[in-house]
């Protein structure tokens, strides 16, 4: 594992993982402000798994997304790819 996501003590953050990704990240970056832009209600959180998994970034939707409108939207992407 990273060195940067095993201390349960020292929360991790983006910078973390741009230097865990390096080139890659770029990629993560892409994928997030596709969501961000898709769904607004998009909630990024940093949460400590244990010393197998140490800190994982994760991206989730709000209580109170619509999940209806989320369909439409990734219809409307699958029809124009």
């Amino acid at each position: 594992m990273n060195p940067h996501f095993a201390d349960k003590t020292n929360r991790s953050d983006d910078a973390c993982l741009r230097d865990a990704l390096g080139a890659s990240d770029a990629v993560r970056l892409e994928i997030v402000t596709f969501l961000q832009q898709a769904f607004a209600s998009v909630v990024i959180e940093w949460t400590y798994y244990g010393n197998a998994s140490g800190w994982i970034q994760k991206h989730g939707l709000q209580a109170d997304t619509d999940w209806e409108e989320i369909q439409r939207v990734l219809l409307r992407s699958l029809e124009e790819t």
